[in-house]
């Protein structure tokens, strides 16, 4: 994986934390019909941060 997609997966991660924790502000809880949480451990596995996912 190079350096670029690293980063990108970085970026990705961040942003769907963030959205999620935008939501729980918002609504005070999560609405999973997106699925969002599921993703970053996706993420992190791909990158191979087996401790983050």
């Amino acid at each position: 994986m190079t350096p670029k997609q690293i980063q990108r997966l970085e970026k990705k991660i961040a942003a769907i934390k963030r959205a999620l924790a935008a939501e729980k502000r918002k609504f005070g809880g999560y609405d999973d019909s997106r699925g969002l949480r599921y993703l970053p451990t996706r993420y992190y596995l791909q990158l191979g941060d087996i401790k983050g996912g």
